[in-house]
């Protein structure tokens, strides 16, 4: 597997990057089942895959244009024999996230992400996105790829209250097991009483959904814990709250999966947000 950066930019609030990665890996870790605190676009230019965003499954042609809201667990569905994989993606913090979209943020977490373009309106994004990365090595880099996003939103935001919505195929029994964690998520449930409740075998349930989603029914439970966690310790600035928000009973477990899914301890992640709040009230 090859990784051919075409462009990359990066602050504390903004990342964007144009990637085309050949003879691509499933198993590599940059299709598995993730998730993050940022707002995500994500443009397909060319390739043989699916995109999954929680349970639900959209068919990616080149043009296609998938919004994500904050932790919203997603990953690409790689096809047998695909020889190149062609995507921008842009990541927004919540602190950057434009405003006055909120109807469009909504239909999002309800399951429509996927948005599809004519020919003309096509030629549009491109060039808006082009005009993104053209600008990753000038002074206003960070203005100019926030003012992209801003009109694209604008235009989804259209699209919205039109007919022009991509109707989600997602897999019913894999929504079903989402369904079930997030109404359990922080309580003592085992996979057997997942099962029993969905009239199913646990063997067939945990294969069904790594199949969509690309993990296991407990490494998304345990993602979705985290980031409970950090959502609250980023409000209340408080670990111990953030620990018993997550449903863990032994803080040592608790730890070692925060360490493992965000890559900093609670204690780490916490100063760093603190250090980018107080950089925020200097400027």
């Amino acid at each position: 597997m090859n990784n051919q950066i075409l462009a990359t930019w990066r602050d504390g609030e903004l990342y964007l990057h144009h990637t085309v990665t050949q003879n691509p890996d499933a198993q590599d870790e940059t299709f598995c089942s993730h998730s993050h605190r940022a707002y995500e676009l994500y443009y397909f230019l060319g390739g043989d895959a699916e995109f999954a965003v929680e349970g639900t499954v959209y068919c990616l042609v080149p043009g296609t244009l998938i919004l994500m809201d904050c932790r919203q667990t997603h990953n690409v569905i790689l096809r047998t024999g695909a020889k190149t994989y062609e995507r921008i993606a842009i990541l927004l913090e919540p602190e950057a996230f434009p405003g006055g979209f909120d109807r469009l943020m909504s239909v999002v977490r309800d399951g429509h992400c996927s948005y599809t373009f004519s020919d003309r309106e096509r030629d549009w994004l491109d060039s808006c996105l082009q005009l993104a990365e053209s600008s990753v090595n000038t002074p206003e880099v960070k203005e100019t790829i926030l003012a992209v996003v801003a009109v694209i939103l604008a235009k989804l935001s259209r699209m919205t209250d039109s007919d022009l919505l991509t109707v989600p195929s997602g897999d019913e029994l894999t929504r079903a097991v989402i369904r079930y964690i997030s109404a359990h998520l922080t309580e003592d449930w085992n996979l057997d009483q997942l099962a029993a409740a969905l009239y199913r075998d646990k063997a067939h349930l945990n294969r069904r959904f790594r199949s969509i989603m690309g993990c296991s029914i407990w490494q998304y439970a345990m993602q979705r814990r985290i980031l409970l966690a950090q959502r609250t310790l980023y409000q209340t600035g408080s670990i111990c709250l953030a620990f018993e928000a997550s449903g863990f009973s032994e803080y040592s477990t608790f730890y070692r999966h925060y360490r493992k899914i965000t890559g900093l301890s609670p204690c780490e992640d916490l100063k760093r947000i603190t250090r980018s709040k107080k950089g925020e009230r200097n400027e």
